[in-house]
């Protein structure tokens, strides 16, 4: 920068920088709250799916698998015949 006298007067620069501690470009206050709130829809998420997941795999297997433990997701045989069956023992469309 000039001066009054037209000499140059170098400016003070700091002799180090702060740098502020970001996750992900976001301070670490900001970034717990978000992954609390991503954490929670996760969970929420998992809770609302997985009876209609666990329906579906039922719905799919024999009546001696239902009750089998532990857990078999994925039947083994597939039946695809329980659908027509369930659909016309009962007049389904009546209802």
């Amino acid at each position: 920068m000039a001066s009054e006298t037209g000499t140059f007067t170098p400016q003070s620069r700091p002799t180090h920088t702060v740098r502020s501690r970001r996750i992900m470009g976001l301070k670490p206050s900001e970034f717990l709250g978000k992954l609390a709130v991503e954490l929670i829809l996760t969970i929420g998420a998992v809770a609302v799916l997985l009876p209609l997941v666990w329906m579906l795999s039922t719905s799919l297997k024999t009546m001696g698998q239902v009750a089998v433990y532990p857990i078999q997701w994925i039947p083994d045989p597939v039946m695809w015949s329980n659908y027509p069956k369930a659909l016309t023992t009962i007049d389904f469309g009546l209802y």
